[in-house]
């Protein structure tokens, strides 16, 4: 599937995240060097992300895909973490496979706001699979008060519905433009039997940019698609099966991409 030519063609390496896993886990490694376990007292089951908050140098939080947010001390590994946020009554029922938790991005201003976004799956309203199970990904702001999240803060922003259980994509990330950018994914099966991808008039398969400054959102006046006809505006890439992690290069701003493949390795080029 071609990548429109505005999509960056660089696929984010997993190198890191295997080594920092490997040493969490206390894997024996080459070289002469060691390994220990770096939070000795919690058991992150289902983790997918960890994020230094903004401010404090010495915690992060740890993002669990059954909805629950930890607050870890990075400095005293023996102190046993918090819950930062429960979002687990937001979670579709029973969540797994490549639905849940999936994403987190702290505002610019989050030492000021304590604004954070996060990006879940959520129940739908109206069942649109064999199974009867309606689904949707959901884009939330929360805002934090000290050592913990408020979970009555919560401002839905975007809603999305998901016509099948994988691929949901699910990355968050503030570019150096200030805008947040969300991926998404093509909405699942195999093969992106429905063509979003490539469709501008949906938001499935696509990676948005959108400002979030206000209220709710708005869509950035240079975006690529505004003023197309049958494009919907919050589009700044598409052509993607499934960004689960996005990143923006420290050195010249560039956005990376972990998109997933499918059968055989394919590097994909600007067109």
């Amino acid at each position: 599937m071609p990548l429109h030519r505005r999509t960056p063609a660089a696929i984010a390496s997993l190198v890191l995240l295997t080594m920092a896993i490997a040493t969490i886990a206390g894997c024996p490694q080459p070289n002469g060097y060691t390994t220990r376990p770096a939070f000795p007292q919690a058991d992150f089951e289902f983790m997918d992300g960890m994020h230094w908050i903004p401010g404090d140098p010495s915690h992060a939080l740890v993002l669990t895909q059954r909805g629950v947010i930890w607050r870890v001390n990075t400095s005293d590994p023996a102190e046993e973490p918090a819950i930062f946020l429960d979002l687990r009554d937001r979670l579709i029922p029973q969540s797994g496979g490549e639905e849940g938790l999936l994403g987190l991005a702290f505002s610019p201003d989050y030492d000021n706001g304590g604004r954070f976004y996060v990006h879940f799956t959520g129940e739908g309203d109206v069942p649109i699979r064999p199974d009867g199970q309606a689904r949707k990904s959901v884009i939330s702001r929360f805002t934090a008060a000290g050592a913990t999240a408020d979970p009555r803060s919560e401002q839905i922003l975007l809603e999305l519905r998901q016509p099948h259980s994988n691929h949901n994509g699910g990355a968050l990330a503030f570019g150096p433009d200030g805008y947040l950018y969300v991926a998404f994914g093509d909405g699942g099966s195999g093969g992106d039997p429905d063509g979003n991808g490539q469709n501008l008039g949906t938001l499935l398969g696509k990676i948005l940019r959108i400002d979030v400054s206000g209220a709710g959102y708005a869509v950035p006046p240079d975006n690529p698609f505004v003023g197309t006809p049958g494009a919907r505006p919050e589009i700044w890439a598409y052509g993607l099966r499934n960004p689960w992690r996005i990143a923006f290069d420290r050195a010249n701003g560039a956005l990376w991409a972990a998109d997933v493949g499918k059968g055989r390795s394919r590097r994909s080029t600007s067109s």
